[in-house]
């Protein structure tokens, strides 16, 4: 027998082990193919999961930012390069870099991932000509209904009303608040959509909230990491659900088909193009102008519109109410402070009427400390990656990237920047004063993001902020309940937009 029909037979009786082997041998091969492109320093990629092990949340750094800021600085460059499984990604660190590269077009996208499939599928995680036409409609119409304006601020003081008459019936005993807030909230996203707010005791509306809750804090990240790891369609397949992707799609299907579709076919049956009352009457009436038009690409869908207030509700509420159960935890940590804001709200508005934005020129503590809080508590310290338009390779600050590289920023990193901060790990609202005691705004903040793809819904979002938070310390001094130790200042592990762990506090009249 010669060699060569040796070897045949062995690999025949070896046909599994043989594959095998080859696959390897293809993977190492290809693993230690020189890249055709210059790239930023970064870790080693590991085959299939690439540097994925770096996000993992954990109790210290729930979000994975430090850790990139950590490596930043041991390979001594601002912008590093990783990968998410297949997925080449830049994490910027340098607000320099963040403004120029955010602005640019080529920037301007969303990266390819399956999780816009599931989360923010609407105004957030679509890109090209679909997200242009919707992200163009969603700000007229929002700021011709006052965002930003008296028409807002009314509805928000109404909501107002109503939160603080439930807090009263607390009668300073110790409660868990952040149910509330985040109805009261929700209702200022539910008076712009739906046209009308619903009671707190509502089934349906603490259904939806329900429904929100688990998707946006608990479901959010398993998901995102099987979409990194597998991909939607192949997690559709697997047994069980590891990842919480049926069940996230379940739930959101159960919300669409009932509480949004009533409320569309609520607003069909009562429409009247000449009273445009709130945001689904707009979207009705660009879908009837586009009834007979067959020649004209747009998306103005049913599902589209179900998709948009998933994103409305989702960013608009969940993260207005973070940022207030934060203001609480620091108003009990830092007595002091309170003390000199309600002394501020009282020597300036009073106590007969709400303070509302006209007064916030007279208020610049108050503002200082709620700009500190936002500071040092980053709600989205990596954010949503911003992917590539560019089809050919691309250089940027002497790097050649891939087609599909997708951009994070790292706002914790220049949140913390001692070069733009003194003692940045201090709590320091006077840091926001200048030497007459005015507020003193500062460009290096990025609540709200920066450049094409900043937050749609930031003017309403600042304006909640500050008449919910000085209506409350106008009305109420905020305590820690005596037997319990202060709130921690770490973020809950898990959460999306870095929430503080569950806490009760005293609210009281005085």
């Amino acid at each position: 027998m010669g060699l060569l029909q040796v070897i045949f037979n062995f690999l025949l009786e070896n046909l599994t082990e043989t594959l095998l082997f080859l696959v390897l041998c293809i993977i190492v091969w290809r693993y230690m193919q020189p890249s055709p492109y210059v790239l930023p320093p970064g870790l080693r990629r590991w085959p299939i999961i690439g540097s994925l092990g770096l996000f993992l949340p954990t109790k210290e750094d729930p979000s994975g930012a430090k850790r990139i800021l950590s490596l930043s600085k041991k390979l001594k460059s601002d912008m590093i390069g990783h990968y998410f499984g297949s997925q080449y990604t830049i994490f910027l660190q340098d607000y320099d870099d963040i403004k120029q590269i955010f602005g640019m077009d080529a920037f301007a996208g969303r990266e390819k991932s399956g999780i816009w499939e599931i989360f923010f599928g609407g105004l957030i995680g679509s890109s090209g000509p679909r997200w242009k036409e919707q992200r163009r409609f969603t700000l007229s119409t929002l700021r011709d209904f006052g965002l930003g304006k008296n028409k807002s601020e009314l509805i928000i003081h109404s909501e107002i009303e109503h939160l603080l008459d439930q807090f009263e019936t607390y009668n300073g005993e110790p409660n868990d608040v952040s149910i509330l807030i985040n109805s009261a909230v929700s209702n200022i996203i539910c008076s712009l959509i739906f046209g009308h707010r619903f009671d707190y005791k509502d089934s349906t509306f603490n259904y939806m909230l329900d429904i929100m809750e688990e998707h946006f804090n608990r479901n959010i990240i398993p998901v995102s990491f099987g979409c990194m790891f597998f991909g939607t369609k192949f997690m559709s397949w697997l047994p069980g659900d590891i990842f919480k992707v049926k069940r996230t799609k379940k739930i959101m299907e159960e919300m669409r088909s009932s509480i949004f579709k009533t409320e569309f076919e609520n607003h069909r049956e009562k429409f009247d193009p000449k009273n445009i009352d709130d945001y689904m009457d707009a979207f009705i009436l660009e879908m009837k102008k586009r009834e007979n038009k067959t020649d004209e690409e747009h998306w103005f869908t049913q599902e589209q519109l179900n998709l948009n207030i998933e994103d409305l509700f989702q960013a608009g509420s969940e993260t207005t109410t973070t940022t207030i159960k934060w203001v609480i935890v620091y108003m009990m940590h830092h007595p002091e402070v309170q003390q000199r804001i309600r002394a501020e709200i009282h020597n300036e508005v009073g106590t007969e009427r709400f303070p509302s934005m006209r007064d916030k020129v007279n208020l610049p503590y108050t503002e200082a400390v709620l700009t500190e809080i936002q500071r040092i508590q980053v709600l989205t310290p990596l954010t949503a990656g911003n992917g590539s338009t560019f089809e050919t390779p691309t250089t940027i600050k002497g790097y050649t990237l891939p087609p599909g590289t997708t951009c994070y920023a790292n706002f914790y990193a220049v949140h913390n920047d001692p070069k733009h901060w003194e003692s940045p790990e201090q709590f320091n609202p006077e840091r926001f004063l200048d030497a007459n005691g005015k507020f003193r705004p500062s460009d290096k903040m990025l609540t709200f993001s920066t450049g094409k793809r900043s937050c749609i819904g930031e003017g309403l979002a600042r304006m909640e902020l500050f008449l919910f938070c000085t209506a409350i310390l106008q009305r109420f001094k905020i305590t820690n309940p005596g037997a319990k130790e202060l709130p921690s200042l770490m973020p809950i592990r898990g959460s999306s937009t870095m929430c503080p762990e569950p806490y009760e506090v005293c609210l009281n009249v005085d």
